[in-house]
């Protein structure tokens, strides 16, 4: 009886750990899932960004020169992300 007990309790510790495998190996790849879901929002963001100060770019070469130094500290915040 005694060993038969102890072939089910190794049966059951082999299950537990191929299962802390499976539950790691699930975890990583969610991470790493969720890293490049991040990157893409950034990237996204950025372009988006870029794409802004482009258009701002060509509209502000149409106004006199006079005028574009004072236009430029309202704009400049808003091509980065905020910090946290």
């Amino acid at each position: 009886m005694s060993a038969q007990n102890s072939k089910g309790i190794q049966t059951l510790l082999d299950a537990e750990r191929e299962a802390q495998k499976i539950v790691q190996k699930d975890r990583s790849k969610r991470v790493k899932d969720a890293r490049s879901e991040a990157q893409k929002e950034i990237d996204d963001y950025r372009k988006q960004k870029e794409d802004e100060f482009h258009k701002f770019e060509k509209e502000v070469r149409t106004f006199p020169p006079h005028i574009f130094p004072m236009l430029l500290p309202f704009h400049l915040p808003d091509l980065y992300p905020p910090r946290q």
